[in-house]
């Protein structure tokens, strides 16, 4: 049962987690197939997550972080986000850029507008946010704002991290089968695989047989079938509020699509979002449990280190730079040089 939002907190996956993620990988389904229900490979991508945390990195290279919700009264892991230092780099990144073209032939009247898929390969591409799943039950009153904004707070204090741009693959459409329209009519005769063992495979790390199988050759969308087409770039309902709340963050729309189910893509500039200019340095603490009486949280109180820790709170800091936290709250922050608030109301 989930609890109140302020009985939530962000921190990064430790050794102990394994069992805690596993459940929320069951829980993901086909929503998690960047952390598909693998128990070696999650185990793999926490000890991952651990040496990326490690202080001695200086620039994006092959870092995968991977962010907890815990539950304070619990200890129950509620949710779950990672974000990528780099994409490409060890494992070459795959996406399709939707390219337009006009052809005309004034003479005959003729003025057509033609899109196309082309297949691109990135080897130094930008930072990545992905894996983002929150129990239903843990959703609404701010929780997923934590979640999903937490990564980018973090990116935020260590910019030298992480490349200058950011983008977010939003898991594309599905029908009421789990089967994306886009891989069975365009991507399954090249593969000859079930979709989601095929998008599971790629989740875990083998980017190899998308070299040997992807088609080679443009795929002219005009060719394929109307309810194909419909979904090129069209995001899965569960997805389209993560993708929503990003656009409102100042993420923009692109030209790139995912391979496997053509899911959006969307980028910003780390530096320009306001989680990298909208922070306000936090003088101290206030111990104090009348904000729970609160119905909803107005910011994201965070540490500034590496042994990051976030939760949501119930007012801004006062005029000497004090901020009130409850009892639970400021020991799931622990001690820290410094703190940092973030505003969740008005943060663009």
């Amino acid at each position: 049962m989930a609890g109140h939002w302020q009985d939530y907190f962000i921190r990064p996956a430790r050794a102990d987690d394994l069992d805690g993620v596993m459940r929320l990988s069951a829980a993901g389904g086909h929503m998690l197939t960047t952390l598909p229900e693998d128990r070696d490979f999650l185990d793999k991508r926490i000890k991952r997550s651990i040496h990326a945390f490690y202080p001695e990195v200086s620039e994006p290279g092959n870092e995968s972080y991977t962010l907890l919700l815990e539950d304070m009264r619990s200890g129950e892991l509620h949710g779950i986000s990672g974000f990528q230092a780099k994409t490409g780099g060890f494992q070459p990144f795959y996406t399709y850029e939707r390219v337009r073209a006009e052809n005309s032939y004034p003479p005959l009247g003729i003025q057509q507008k033609i899109e196309r898929l082309e297949c691109r390969t990135w080897h130094d591409g930008p930072s990545e946010l992905g894996s983002l799943y929150l129990l239903p039950e843990a959703r609404g009153r701010g929780v997923g704002k934590l979640l999903s904004f937490s990564r980018l707070l973090f990116m935020a204090l260590f910019p030298e991290r992480f490349e200058d741009t950011v983008i977010a693959e939003i898991r594309g459409w599905l029908d009421e089968s789990g089967i994306s329209p886009f891989w069975r009519s365009v991507i399954e005769p090249f593969f000859g695989r079930d979709f989601q063992k095929m998008d599971a495979f790629s989740g875990i790390g083998e980017k190899d047989f998308l070299r040997a199988l992807l088609p080679k050759h443009p795929i002219y969308c005009d060719l394929l079938p109307r309810e194909v087409r419909s979904v090129i770039g069209r995001a899965h309902v569960e997805a389209e509020p993560a993708k929503q709340l990003l656009l409102k963050l100042g993420f923009r729309e692109t030209d790139y699509v995912d391979v496997f189910d053509a899911g959006p893509m969307i980028e910003a500039r780390l530096g320009d979002l306001p989680t990298s200019t909208k922070g306000q340095k936090v003088a101290s603490l206030r111990v104090s449990e009348e904000q729970v009486v609160k119905a909803s949280p107005v910011g994201i109180l965070f540490k500034n280190e590496l042994d990051f820790r976030a939760v949501l709170v119930a007012e801004a800091p006062g005029g000497s730079g004090a901020i009130s936290v409850n009892e639970a709250q400021k020991a799931a922050l622990g001690a820290a040089s410094g703190y940092t608030y973030y505003p969740l109301v008005a943060n663009k």
